[in-house]
């Protein structure tokens, strides 16, 4: 059972009224879609920047105007990330978000780009861990659980998570699934894009925020390479071992992070709202 302290739920709180003033402005637009398909692309170009690609927005556009064959593989990698977001908020798709849909989103993502060796779409199965570059896995300070038996379990208890009704604030069920994700970490590579993706899904299909007014809070500011490195000494919390929920979810509802960075969408949103 998660507890919330007394800094968390007023982190909580500012981030939740923030992110409803931005939702709030959003539907005041003419065509918000037109909004949300530019933060769209800032998202992709920001969660792929923390991967280490240099491509830019522009980078970005000018390839989606004209692609060609001879592109930069790190704009390809962006582009990849817009077509998988595109895919997963696509309002035909009626597969539910579970386990299958984050492999074909895993698929999209790695498919032609650094990392396609690592079996696109696939669960792996062989054991990674988290460290250093070039270290092995006795220097690790993380790793996730093992293929097949222990790594087929968790999934198996994150997708029935997933299917279950929001019990906690929005916030939370974020950040505790994207905990639960880049824990378990159940791909050879693209874990961290893929679990940037599912951060995404909830403010953009409406579940958190009435008016299905697509909103993207900045889920990949820089700090994001930290979420992944950090997993280990969250790990108390989200096993039960540490009822506090603070550490897990204070993190991505820090003023910094939610309440102070909406602002300028809000602003932007104002100044090409309708004369």
């Amino acid at each position: 059972m998660l507890t919330f302290d007394d800094r968390l739920v007023r982190l909580l709180s500012d981030a939740d009224r923030t992110l409803g003033q931005l939702a709030g402005v959003g539907r005041t637009l003419p065509s918000p879609h037109l909004f949300t398909r530019a933060l769209l692309r800032r998202e992709a170009v920001l969660s792929s920047r923390i991967e280490g690609t240099q491509a830019t927005l522009s980078d970005l556009v000018l390839f989606e105007v004209e692609p060609s064959h001879e592109t930069v593989g790190d704009v390809r990698e962006v582009a990849n990330y817009v077509t998988a977001m595109d895919y997963l908020l696509d309002p035909g798709q009626h597969a539910p978000v579970g386990l299958w849909l984050l492999r074909q989103a895993h698929r999209v993502l790695m498919t032609g780009v650094r990392g396609e060796h690592a079996n696109p779409g696939n669960f792996r199965d062989t054991q990674n861990w988290i460290g250093s570059a070039g270290g092995g896995i006795e220097d690790a300070f993380y790793v996730p659980p093992p293929p097949p038996e222990h790594l087929a379990q968790c999934l198996d208890e994150f997708e029935s998570y997933l299917g279950q009704a929001n019990t906690f604030p929005p916030l939370v069920e974020v950040a505790c699934l994207h905990y639960q994700f880049e824990a378990i970490h159940p791909f050879r590579d693209g874990n961290g894009r893929v679990g940037r993706l599912l951060v995404t899904l909830p403010w953009s299909n409406g579940d958190c925020y009435p008016g299905r007014c697509s909103i993207f809070p900045p889920t990949s500011n820089g700090t994001g390479r930290n979420t992944t490195s950090d997993c280990w000494r969250y790990r108390p919390t989200a096993t039960g071992q540490d009822g506090s929920a603070s550490s897990c979810v204070s993190s991505p509802c820090r003023p910094r992070m939610y309440s102070n960075a909406p602002k300028p969408s809000s602003d932007c949103v104002t100044t090409i709202g309708p004369a």
